[in-house]
């Protein structure tokens, strides 16, 4: 996400910066997707809700469930290799690590039974069904994404 904050500050724009919990330099190596989400939408409320939150891959998707379920409210919402769904991202982050059928099976019951919900409740497209302006982009490589200047430059013609 560095590659946007430069641009960001040259066109006249605030930025800031968050690891989720249990992610980058903060601090947990436990994170609920409902944590995530609220924490997402807490640190916005904390800025009086900011004009664009731009996130990528499963703080795009928790993102969306804060604009569905937790008051988060920005004027444009950029999400980046956001997964269709948590149980896409679940089984696809499995899947690189060469878990069985029924492996996988057994961790979809276990993360339904520890959030108290089916994973089928977290799914982006729907989130953003409700939403106004969102930008959902999905092309160029889940991270390589990130460093496309040309994406970037697209992002803030897209901002204005």
């Amino acid at each position: 996400m560095g590659g946007f904050v430069s641009p960001l500050l040259n066109a006249g724009y605030s930025v800031a910066a968050l690891d989720l919990p249990g992610h980058g330099a903060a601090s947990g190596d436990y994170a609920p997707l409902p944590l995530l989400a609220l924490s997402i939408s807490e640190i916005a409320s904390a800025f009086n809700q900011p004009y664009a939150v731009i996130a990528h891959s499963l703080g795009a998707a928790m993102t969306a469930l804060a604009m569905e379920s937790y008051g988060l409210k920005p004027d444009r919402a950029i999400l980046i290799s956001a997964p269709r769904s948590a149980e896409d991202y679940a089984l696809a982050q499995a899947k690189r690590q060469g878990l069985s059928k029924r492996a996988l099976q057994s961790m979809i019951e276990q993360i339904t039974a520890a959030l108290g919900e089916p994973l089928e409740r977290y799914r982006v497209d729907q989130a953003l069904t409700s939403q106004a302006q969102p930008l959902w982009l999905s092309g160029g490589g889940h991270n390589k994404i990130l460093a496309d200047s040309g994406m970037i430059d697209d992002v803030l013609q897209w901002l204005k």
